[in-house]
């Protein structure tokens, strides 16, 4: 398809004589049919379309609905027909009142060429481009950051309505890709098994157990027969089969297939196999299965706007993802100079890392550092790090100091020895009672904790630490208005789409109550500048005229 038609410069007399009539002021319609041509322009989709053939729907346009349809949480079909009946959506395209639209099947195809071209967050970039121009947000300022779930497009299977699902969909796979191989190498009964969907609750714990086992040694004998058709292997209903095989069963021979009691995944273990890349999530006792929304927005004085928005499976946790929200915020050119967080996103790394890009992460860090019983605990201990020594409450020094690895959140290991059993502390209750005396396990960014925890103690931290508390609101906004709890799509690349329409959605509408904010503003400065102005000339009156009223001023 070539470069569709461009995009009209004015919005059209007849459309703009009536619309403005009726249509409010500081409605985002208004604002957008007055200025989205500095926003967005066809040469920003010029890329995404080939120089010949037949002309389609304006990329801008279609683009402006997606929007829209986040803005107001609309499938397809219901934002093609309104952008074809409401005469403010039209006001902002651009369109006659005439126009009759298109097909709600060009905004599926728009997905999927934004998508080809790693492009679905374009809108979102040009919103914060203009953002960024206009002064709304900057660098150096304050930003905060919270996670909420996503609840994958996908229903909870059990163990073997996932096996059975898996192998269901390698084989509908295949017969469609390459028939004659799935007649010619298959048996029949390999259709009559797995053609259809299945269900395990009429089923016992020995009649699932043995479906389950027999599925496996059936997938097994699949996958050695598709290891001779190379041509097969790269399906994506192959590759699901085998990792799920490899979740759940082990054993690489027919004979040796058992049912895998844990499964071998690192990652964490497929949900469903329409979409893989779904994983299981926990976090303050909820559980989902899906993805985990990452959302930054900003914190200054006025209306706030989104400056990141990242999908992650559900079991990616916040601390991972903090590097990657900052290293996105440094390519905008957006770096915070303080970023506000929940516990989940600190830790000594992420304190030091944060320092090193100059920005202040802010939040509480874990208060204890040590899971003992009451008595000396870690931070009793005085730890100098440039030294490679610990002094304990009663004025010993460790007597060895030990570089460790391998083991998570430990770099060092002191250890104060056998002096131990002259301390009249050496007892269960308040220290130890190891032959070998107290060992302390020291974390590598040990200073950067202590200095934190210490800061948690001043009121003025605390009350500083409210701040955060606004991304609350943003995450409601964009769950309650647009739709960002549930996945409209499955993959992690889409719902990455559909985030990025939604902040961009939530970002316009912002605008438009900055523009409103700053005409109230100006207004109250204008008002506030007569009123200054009127009581001089009053003052001056009333002493030129000690006699007469100010009333008759």
């Amino acid at each position: 398809m070539s470069v569709p038609e461009t995009f009209p410069k004015e919005i059209p007399p007849q459309t703009r004589q009536i619309v403005e009539s009726w249509l409010d002021k500081t409605s985002m319609f208004t604002f957008l049919g007055q200025h989205v041509d500095e926003i967005v322009g066809d040469a920003d989709f010029a890329p995404l379309y080939a120089s010949g053939g037949r002309s389609g729907v304006n990329a801008v346009v279609l683009a402006l609905v997606t929007v829209f349809q986040f803005l107001e949480d609309l499938p397809d079909r219901a934002a093609a027909e309104q952008a074809r009946s409401r005469m403010d959506w039209k006001y902002a395209l651009r369109q006659e009142l005439t126009w009759s639209g298109f097909h709600y099947s060009d905004l599926c195809n728009f997905r999927k060429r934004l998508l080809a071209h790693d492009q679905a967050g374009l809108v979102f970039e040009r919103v914060l481009d203009y953002l960024k121009s206009h002064g709304y947000i900057r660098a150096g300022g304050k930003q905060r950051t919270d996670a909420t779930h996503v609840l994958g497009q996908l229903r909870q299977l059990s163990r073997l309505e996932l096996v059975l699902e898996s192998l269901r969909l390698a084989l509908s796979a295949l017969v469609s890709v390459d028939a004659h191989w799935f007649m010619q190498t298959l048996p029949a009964t390999y259709t009559e098994r797995y053609q259809g969907k299945r269900a395990d609750y009429r089923l016992n714990a020995a009649e699932r157990d043995q479906l389950l086992l027999q599925a496996g040694q059936d997938g097994v004998w699949l996958l050695q027969q598709l290891a001779q058709a190379p041509q097969l292997q790269g399906l994506e209903a192959v590759q699901v089969l085998q990792r799920v095989w490899h979740e759940q069963f082990s054993g690489e021979q027919v004979a040796d297939i058992a049912i895998d009691p844990e499964g071998d995944c690192e990652d964490g273990p497929i949900q469903s196999p329409h979409d893989p890349e779904a994983r299981y999530g926990r976090k303050r006792g909820k559980d989902w299965q899906g993805y985990k929304a990452q959302v930054t927005d900003t914190a200054d004085d006025g209306p706030h706007f989104i400056t990141d928005i990242h999908i992650t499976a559900a079991n990616v946790s916040d601390q991972q993802a903090l590097a990657g929200i900052q290293g996105r915020l440094q390519q905008r050119a957006l770096r915070p100079a303080k970023q506000y967080v929940d516990q989940a996103y600190l830790g000594g790394a992420a304190l030091a890392s944060s320092r090193q890009q100059g920005i202040d992460l802010r939040g509480y860090v874990q208060s204890q550092a040590s899971s003992k019983a009451p008595g000396f605990r870690l931070q009793d201990f005085t730890i100098d790090m440039a030294q490679q020594v610990a002094i304990c409450p009663t004025g010993q020094q460790s007597v060895q100091w030990s570089t460790v690895s391998g083991t998570k959140g430990v770099a060092y290991r002191a250890f104060f020895g056998q002096q131990c059993r002259d301390c009249p502390f050496f007892n269960d209750q308040q220290c130890t009672t190891q032959r070998g005396g107290r060992r302390l396990d020291i974390s590598r960014h040990h200073d950067e904790l202590q200095r934190r925890r210490h800061e948690m103690q001043d009121p003025a931290f605390q009350r500083e630490m409210h701040t955060r508390h606004g991304v609350e609101g943003t995450l409601s906004e964009l769950v309650r208005c647009h739709g960002l709890r549930r996945a409209r799509y499955r993959g992690q690349v889409k719902i990455q789409f559909q985030a990025y329409f939604a902040a961009a959605a939530f970002n316009l509408k912002h605008l438009v109550k900055a523009c409103l904010f700053l005409l109230l503003a100006c207004q109250h400065t204008v008002f506030r500048h007569f009123s200054q102005w009127a009581a001089q000339q009053t003052s001056i009156f009333q002493q030129d005229h000690p006699s007469r009223s100010a009333r008759n001023l």
